[in-house]
């Protein structure tokens, strides 16, 4: 299910004598007043004071929405494919899956698994069916059980190294960047890329913020390991083309502390960034003054092919580092200098 993102932070409103948001307000003043008033001077009013934080938070939860609604409806999808990666410990597993029919094309990607005991008799290499359930914010898997593997035809044996999906051919498209220069994917080809989506106006800190904070974190990194090929970039799209401009989509990246020749910003026509983000599986949608979308963070390798699909936000900062090494390890791949870079 998509998130749903006001484009700006709504501001603390006024009171109006009119609104219910006002009256609640009168409620908490008058509750507190009572008590305050109600204890005796000479005796510290500590119990007033002890519940004035719990009525104003109570307050503040029914004037501030919620980004989730604790009973948001959740969507189950019944999905298959083969086990990648099956991590000693933790609640993840990567599955190289097949084309989940009204939610994803087939792809390879990490997924939570909240029971992990149902991973305890599953192997790397298993075929696999399991249920994918989504929410507005989280997804999981379950009832994980063992295929045939002769029933998942489109997948790759696990002993392929074919890739999972390729990037979408769009080489030529023109987009610009942060500093008003016009830039085609082609420009990049033959780079390890990491790529996300996001909008400089979110508010909601573990969304669009956090996504940009996983590149900040991870650019570094990989900039400090001198044994790794040195092409590969990271790539930012905004989905609200219309407010950042290329002077906003600047100020946003130097408040990331980018690095313009390993992280560029872009911004271009709606629809085609909207086209472009669709190919990866992220939805957009325009509801007024809002936008309705999920999370993509996608990994190509040097070949031009996605390696992986993060469809969550979070802390992925380790993930992406770790992905990067893999998309720049191809044997194919003998890049030791520095790729083009764009400069002010």
């Amino acid at each position: 299910m998509p998130q749903r993102l006001p484009l700006a932070a709504t501001p603390l409103a006024q009171p109006n004598p009119d609104s219910r948001r006002h009256g609640e307000w009168d409620w908490v003043a008058r509750t507190a007043t009572r008590l305050l008033t109600s204890v005796p001077i000479k005796q510290p009013p500590k119990i007033a004071w002890l519940l004035l934080p719990f009525m104003l938070a109570a307050a503040c939860q029914r004037n501030t929405p919620s980004p989730v609604s604790p009973t948001a409806p959740s969507v189950e999808y019944s999905a298959r494919g083969v086990i990648r990666e099956l991590p000693a410990a933790g609640p993840r597993v990567v599955i190289e899956h097949d084309e989940i029919p009204g939610y994803m094309p087939k792809m390879t990607m990490p997924l939570e698994v909240r029971d992990t005991n149902e991973l305890r008799h599953l192997r790397v290499g298993d075929t696999i069916t399991f249920q994918l359930t989504v929410t507005a914010d989280t997804h999981w898997i379950h009832t994980l059980r063992k295929a045939d593997p002769t029933a998942i035809s489109s997948l790759a044996p696990a002993s392929s190294a074919s890739p999972a999906t390729a990037a979408p051919s769009r080489a030529e498209l023109r987009f610009t960047n942060e500093l008003g220069q016009a830039v085609t994917l082609g420009q990049f080809r033959g780079q390890a890329l990491a790529i996300t989506f996001i909008f400089t106006r979110c508010p909601i800190p573990d969304y669009c913020p956090r996504l940009s904070q996983n590149f900040s974190e991870a650019l570094p990194k990989l900039a400090a390991d001198r044994t790794l090929p040195t092409n590969w970039h990271f790539l930012s799209f905004t989905i609200d083309p219309e407010f950042d401009t290329p002077a906003v989509l600047r100020a946003y990246a130097q408040r990331h502390h980018y690095d313009p020749a390993r992280w560029t910003f872009l911004t271009g026509a709606r629809e085609q960034i909207t086209d472009l983000a669709a190919s990866f599986g992220f939805t957009l949608q325009r509801n007024g003054a809002q936008i309705d979308h999920n999370f993509r963070t996608i990994i190509v390798d040097v070949t031009g092919a996605v390696q992986m699909i993060y469809p969550v936000s979070g802390n992925l900062t380790d993930a992406l580092v770790t992905e990067m090494r893999k998309a720049l390890s191809l044997p194919s791949n003998t890049h030791s200098t520095p790729a083009p870079t764009i400069t002010p």
